[in-house]
Order: structure tokens, then sequence, then C-alpha cells
């Protein structure tokens, strides 16, 4: 099979922009992939603008993506967007985050996860 590559992009339009320099991290929010085949995914943002920008995500190989969310993170870009994601407390029935910024200001996060069944892992 060949690697082929399948782009999609969509512009977004921004509201109350807070960033003086054209820097925008994003994140994915969910995913809907086919489970029959790899997951192989790459996101990020190409030309961002005062008031818009666009998000690019790609696969390639046999990956088949059905639908995907993102959002973008909103900070402070005067600071170094610095984050710590940790799990201090991991239990049969849940998880606690806790989730840290330093040396930045934060508007706005979030994070995600993946679950499966163990009999997917062996």
């Amino acid at each position: 099979m060949t690697k082929s590559f399948k782009e999609y992009q969509k512009t977004f339009q921004l509201q109350n922009y807070h960033y003086t320099q054209l820097e925008l991290p994003i994140r994915l929010t969910c995913l809907d992939i086919d489970k029959d085949y790899n997951i192989r995914i790459r996101a990020e943002v190409a030309n961002p603008q005062a008031n818009e920008f666009t998000a690019k995500i790609w696969t390639w190989f046999d990956t088949k993506l059905y639908s995907a969310g993102l959002d973008e993170l909103d900070y402070n870009s005067d600071y170094n967007l610095r984050l710590r994601l940790e799990t201090p407390d991991v239990t049969q029935t849940g998880f606690k985050w806790d989730l840290d910024v330093f040396d930045s200001e934060m508007y706005q996060s979030g994070a995600s996860y993946f679950a499966c069944d163990n009999s997917a892992l062996s």
C-alpha cells in the first residue's frame, strides 16, 4: 500500500483575540477513526492572522478519519506556554488530573484521554 496523505482544512474566525504574537497552539478534542486501521494524524495551524486562522489535519497510509474536533488553547503569548499535566491518583474506577500552568497566563485549557479495553492492548 502506498503512503497517501489526505489533508482536511477549515478556516476559523477569531473573536476576542488575546495574542500579541501570531502563535496559536491547538489541541485535538475528538477523533472518529475507523477501528480497523491504525491512527496516523497530524494537526497544525496555518496562516494565522489577527482575526482568523486555518486548521489543517493530515492523515496518511490507511487511516480512515470520519471526523475530528479541535480547539485553540487560549493563553497570553507575552509568556512562554508552560503546562504540566499529571495523574497523581489512578484507581480501577477513575483518575484525578492536575493541570498546572507556570510562568504563563492561561485563559482556557483542556485535556483529553483515550480509553480502551485491556484486550485491545494484547
